[in-house]
């Protein structure tokens, strides 16, 4: 991920928090919670998103990261991609979700918020809740002594912004290239969670975000949302824009990414389904809108779609429309980011680290005593019938280590004898990898293993 999203190569420092013990159980690092997406700064993100792509290519190196683990899923709407994403998710890291639903006990009435985040972080490692309420996410998350993400609430989507950020850095960036600022163009009712996350997404990640949407109050961001989105992509310095037009057309000309969302979000009556269809019928994304795209651009709706409303049947199973891509990504994104929640991030750098043997160098450290084969005399024929055998095994191993890059540091100190006797130098066995081995260089057994070297290759 280094060129995406801005072209500009940033690399991963994210610090590390000392634990706390909160409540009578120890939190995670720094008890990171993701509120908002806001709550992540770009490194994460990125650290999240390279590990969501290495998941999703390779699912089975991570079935037991998460073993022993418990995910509480707390739910006041209703779901199916999130639901499903989640448990999913956590049951293929080795972990379980257990799901509860509060529609018959609503938070805050029968016991206060607080209480529930106190005890609920008793039984858990990690919290995830789906409200209508964005003050409900920011109480749980102040109450709580683990993680809580949220996974929709009446003012953000963070989760659906990953996964769609996770869809354009596989579907856009290839096609635009690293140096390209990357336009995404979010049609319809602005005043939406799925809108804030985009605009989010993009301040943070250095997209440009242009919204295209009725001029009534009812349907356009928020002021102070909006004010605080262009305050974060200030200080994030990505040059990121978000600007907002009226003029469908205008919104998405030129945008690599057209995105759209439900005019009927969960908890909209039908009263108002008349003026809803009125006020967004001009912003429905079709071909002839997509005509002013870029060439090629991808087509998003986080789903459930409605043929017919917010875009055409058409567009949403065209060649350009990624939605699928988009709905599957929640489960990688998600997973990537439960286990930055749970691990930390010198935990998912572990991950991220190429496999063992696969890409780091081989140092092979060999003293004279190492080389002494025992019951024999120090003579120099011993020496070089044992610096032939070794060589034999020094010179395999680039073929046993797919590639690796061999370092041969040689010295007669006995501590590193000690270490490699009867293990590097045999033949048939793998060489000992040492981070750092210091021993003082003798110019006779140097020689004497640089010749059998030659000789051995």
């Amino acid at each position: 991920l280094d060129y995406w999203f801005s072209g500009r190569r940033v690399g991963y420092g994210v610090g590390e928090r000392s634990g706390q013990r909160v409540g009578g159980k120890m939190a995670a690092e720094g008890l990171k919670c993701v509120r908002t997406l806001a709550d992540m700064n770009r490194e994460e993100i990125e650290l999240v998103l390279s590990l969501a792509r290495k998941m999703k290519e390779k699912p089975g190196n991570f079935g037991d990261v998460l073993r022993g683990k418990t995910l509480v899923m707390l739910f006041e709407k209703p779901s199916l991609r999130t639901r499903l994403s989640f448990e999913a998710g956590m049951t293929r890291m080795g972990g379980h979700a257990i799901f509860y639903s509060v529609r018959d006990s609503p938070l805050g009435k029968k016991e206060s918020l607080s209480d529930t985040a106190r005890c609920i972080s008793r039984f858990c490692d990690v919290v995830m809740a789906r409200v209508y309420s964005h003050k409900d996410i920011d109480e749980l998350a102040r109450e709580a002594s683990v993680p809580v993400i949220n996974a929709l609430d009446d003012r953000c989507h963070p989760c659906q912004a990953l996964a769609d950020a996770l869809t354009i850095s596989e579907h856009v960036f290839p096609r635009a290239g690293g140096e390209k600022r990357i336009k995404v163009a979010f049609m319809g009712d602005a005043e939406n969670n799925m809108a804030y996350a985009i605009m989010r997404m993009g301040a943070i990640l250095g997209m440009d975000v242009t919204v295209g949407c009725p001029d009534d109050d009812r349907y356009r961001p928020l002021p102070d949302v909006l004010e605080s989105i262009q305050e974060l992509a200030a200080r994030g310095g990505t040059g990121a824009r978000v600007t907002v037009t009226h003029d469908a057309v205008k919104a998405v000309a030129g945008a690599d990414v057209v995105y759209t969302d439900s005019w009927f979000s969960y908890g909209i009556g039908d009263e108002e389904k008349e003026a809803r269809v009125a006020a967004f019928t001009p912003y429905q994304v079709n071909s002839q809108l997509m005509a002013h795209a870029a060439d090629g651009a991808a087509f998003m709706n986080c789903l459930p779609a409605a043929r017919g409303q917010e875009q055409t049947a058409e567009v949403i199973d065209g060649p350009q429309s990624v939605v699928f891509d988009e709905a599957e990504n929640r489960l990688h994104a998600q997973s990537a980011l439960l286990v930055y929640l749970v691990l930390g991030a010198h935990k998912v750098q572990q991950l991220l680290a190429p496999e063992s043997g696969a890409h780091a160098p081989v140092v092979v450290a060999v003293g004279g005593n190492a080389l002494q084969r025992p019951g024999t005399a120090d003579s120099d024929e011993d020496l070089d019938l044992a610096a032939q055998s070794a060589a034999k095994g020094i010179a395999h191993l680039p073929h046993r280590t797919r590639g690796a890059g061999v370092v041969v540091v040689h010295g007669n100190g006995p501590q590193v004898g000690t270490l490699l006797k009867g293990r590097a130098m045999a033949v048939g066995q793998r060489s000992l990898n040492l981070n750092m081995c210091v021993a003082a260089s003798q110019g006779e057994i140097g020689a004497v293993l640089s010749r059998c070297l030659g000789d051995a290759e």
